[in-house]
């Protein structure tokens, strides 16, 4: 039995835990009394009064999270889609292999790009966004799924018929 031929299950399972770690929380901060999540997209939850609102009003740090998030959601569901395509035969395997090297590139450039944007965006009010930075914010599996997702979605690069 060659087990090599079941390993485009791994780039399967890489889009989808990418796809479901940027649906739940980035971080969340359990230092004030209240506890607050913060998605990839800057909504944030406040679980104590329940409210939903945007974390921070700049436009431009919603705009470039906005996109961050869809490129980590496009690439992972063009990993599952390609990888579809190569069961079907439709694909050559030298293509995939290559195609498949690219999209964990952009998932993981797009999550340090998000991680480090926070960063900024709160020291340029003069606060800290990260737990490590002296924030309050703890990292949350919105933040280390991509990295998990991408690690997986090469592996079905390896794969043969």
């Amino acid at each position: 039995m060659n087990i090599r031929k079941y390993f485009w299950i791994f780039s399967i399972m890489g889009g989808l835990v990418s796809i479901i770690s940027i649906m739940t929380p980035t971080s969340y901060n359990d230092i004030t009394p209240t506890l607050y999540y913060v998605w990839m997209t800057q909504l944030a939850v406040d679980v104590d009064p329940i409210a939903i609102y945007l974390l921070r009003q700049d436009l431009i740090l919603v705009l470039i999270s906005w996109i961050l998030f869809f490129i980590i959601f496009s690439s992972s569901l063009f990993a599952i889609a390609l990888t579809n395509v190569y069961i079907r035969n439709s694909l050559s395997f030298k293509k995939l292999k290559w195609k498949l090297m690219i999209i964990p590139i952009l998932i993981i450039f797009s999550t340090l790009v998000w991680i480090f944007m926070m960063e900024f965006f709160y020291n340029s009010y003069g606060y800290n966004h990260w737990i490590v930075s002296g924030g309050g914010y703890s990292p949350y599996f919105g933040v280390v799924g991509p990295f998990i997702g991408a690690s997986l979605i090469p592996l079905g690069s390896f794969s043969k018929r």
